[in-house]
């Protein structure tokens, strides 16, 4: 009796180990599946800085600065764009946007001088900085880079 039981012991234990293997294989494979068809993150903010050369008057130094923030949900893109020269002339305003591919297009509202414009924009995104081009291919259009940044709290 004794040696039957132990080839049936031995088969039995086999048999349970296979089948463990089996489901793992399974586990496996659905884990896969699930990393392969997860979408990206449903929404993120991105903030830019830029500040040029520091130009230095009797009682102060001013710089001309450039803050972009983004807040991106899925496609659509809705954000705080202001142009601060050192002097004059500055430019502060939101925009509505979409992107694709690392590239936002849409409008920017700004007011500059006590007036209040809507003007094309197009930012193309990298890890380490965003460039901002506003009305481009027109008359008026310029072009201004900020490096990438943390967003304040």
């Amino acid at each position: 009796m004794k040696n039957i039981m132990l080839p049936v012991l031995a088969a039995c234990l086999l048999f349970l180990s296979c089948k463990d293997e089996k489901k793992a294989d399974k586990q496996d494979k659905s884990l896969q599946e699930e990393i392969q068809t997860s979408n990206p993150p449903e929404s993120m903010d991105l903030c830019f800085l830029s500040t040029g050369k520091a130009i230095q008057l009797e009682d102060r130094v001013l710089r001309d600065s450039t803050i972009l923030t983004l807040h991106i949900d899925q496609k659509k893109v809705r954000g705080i764009f202001n142009w601060l020269p050192a002097e004059k002339d500055r430019r502060s305003g939101t925009l509505d946007g979409t992107i694709k591919n690392n590239v936002i297009s849409g409008k920017y509202t700004f007011s500059q001088e006590g007036m209040t414009e809507t003007q094309d924009i197009r930012i193309e995104i990298t890890d380490k900085e965003a460039k901002i081009m506003t009305n481009p291919g027109k008359e008026g259009s310029f072009v201004l880079t900020a490096e990438k940044t943390d967003c304040p709290l």
